[in-house]
């Protein structure tokens, strides 16, 4: 399933994501991501059931600037938070040990 950083609106789970207002919202919660963050959402939404590595997201998100991992853990830690996912027991982002991140 592929949607262009300008699509409308798309569902996650039981969030609505808009990623031209950088929003994702249910029933009375509506958060405002850091436009990185939406983009890494949206490559996760792009590639659902997928495991994506650590270099792709670097690739497509950072826009293949050499990076080290630790900006990667700390985006993906935000939007755990901003979807109140948990690592540990994940409802959204899942870690796939030593190969990357599944939506």
């Amino acid at each position: 399933m592929k949607f262009p950083i300008e699509s409308t609106q798309f569902i996650v789970g039981e969030w609505t994501v808009e990623p031209s207002l950088d929003r994702i919202f249910r029933q009375d919660i509506e958060i405002i991501l850091e436009p990185r963050i939406m983009e890494l959402l949206v490559y996760l939404a792009q590639h659902a059931g997928q495991t994506v590595s650590a270099d792709a997201i670097a690739e497509h998100v950072w826009r293949s600037r050499a990076i080290s991992n630790q900006p990667i853990y700390q985006a993906i830690a935000q939007l755990r938070k901003a979807l109140s996912d948990e690592a540990l027991h994940p409802s959204y982002i899942a870690t796939i040990p030593k190969k990357g991140y599944r939506l």
